[in-house]
């Protein structure tokens, strides 16, 4: 399992691996998560709230303004790139040693969960996650502030199915669902200013 991380810090595999060497290493689903909905630090102006779907590109440009506009287009969406990257949390999906549930993995509040999301909206055991063949589900252990996913409130203790890249909320933390490919496929839009260029296989 890996550990927790920054988003920047799996850019640069995100370019420099394959697809399939980069879902080798980084093995299990996981969360992104802006450090200031846990962590109350950095400044929220200029990040984006839920984090957007695909990373920021540069404005299309004709080509009579392409020479005047491109530096400082590319130079403004790299600095976005950068900061979204250097204030989003990766929280690894995946079973924790001491936590007995063998066949969950059990995400709230409480430091024994296998995710641990440390906010006062967030119920100490809140609900959690299990593979279901090669598809993931959250079922909500009907806790306090409720489960969201692409808006739904989840009913309690029903398992929902999750698709890649689906936004979700546990009580009032934003949060969005990523499996290994598809973590891969987001992190190419930070590869060159927001241009991934050509996927590797």
């Amino acid at each position: 399992m890996i550990r927790s991380m920054l988003l920047q810090d799996l850019v640069e595999p995100g370019r420099t691996l394959t697809a399939a060497d980069f879902a080798a290493r980084y093995a299990e689903p996981v969360l992104l998560i802006l450090r200031v909905e846990l962590e109350g630090v950095g400044l929220r102006e200029g990040l984006p709230t839920p984090l957007p779907s695909r990373p920021p590109a540069p404005p299309p440009r004709g080509p009579r303004d392409e020479i005047e506009t491109a530096p400082a287009s590319k130079t403004g969406v790299a600095e976005q790139l950068r900061r979204i990257a250097a204030a989003t949390l990766v929280l690894p999906i995946g079973k924790h040693k001491v936590n007995l549930y063998q066949d969950k993995i059990t995400l709230g509040r409480a430091p024994n969960n296998d995710v641990v999301l440390p906010h006062p909206t967030v119920s100490k055991f809140h609900g959690y996650f299990r593979a279901e063949g090669a598809a993931m589900t959250f079922t909500d252990y009907a806790s306090q502030n409720g489960t969201r996913v692409a808006w739904e409130l989840l009913a309690a203790r029903v398992a929902h199915p999750l698709r890649d890249a689906v936004q979700l909320h546990f009580g009032d933390v934003p949060a969005r669902y990523h499996t290994p490919a598809g973590l891969y496929d987001y992190l190419r839009g930070f590869v060159v200013g927001g241009e991934a260029g050509n996927p590797r296989a």
